[in-house]
């Protein structure tokens, strides 16, 4: 028996909240990304190749969000107002992938850790081929 929605919307919620008052989010989409700490995201590798091989090798916390289509791939981390982390890639006309990882500015110490120990290595392996290959295997 599966736990009801609303009980895995609370523990996400107490999650955050556990991690302390202020410690890694900015409230607000335009304080977001005013203060965001930006990575640029550029490879010669399918949008959809990215996009599966993010989601299958990084870690993430319960209240990530994705939108996928063929003209984007949109990840975000955000509980109600409070902003954590976004990223979006579109394709190039070339075929590869643009985009950016925007991280929220007042990470403390153990969010920074979390985001590099969880996501930060599958975004490197992710944007190049052999990443990719070594994911299919």
């Amino acid at each position: 028996m599966s736990p009801h929605p609303n009980t895995l919307a609370l523990l996400a919620v107490a999650t955050l909240a556990a991690c302390g008052p202020n410690t890694g989010g900015v409230r607000g989409q335009t304080a977001f990304y005013a203060t965001a700490v930006v990575t640029e995201i550029d490879a010669d590798v399918p949008l959809s190749a990215f996009a599966g091989c993010f989601r299958d090798q990084a870690t993430f916390l319960p209240l990530s969000k994705f939108e996928e289509g063929e003209d984007r791939f949109v990840y975000r981390l955000r509980a109600k107002d409070l902003w954590l982390e976004e990223m979006i890639v579109t394709p190039t006309p070339t075929g590869g992938i643009t985009g950016e990882l925007r991280v929220s500015g007042i990470y403390d110490d153990g969010w920074r850790e979390i985001l590099e120990r969880d996501r930060m290595p599958a975004l490197i392996a992710c944007q190049t081929r052999a990443g990719l290959a070594e994911v299919a295997k």
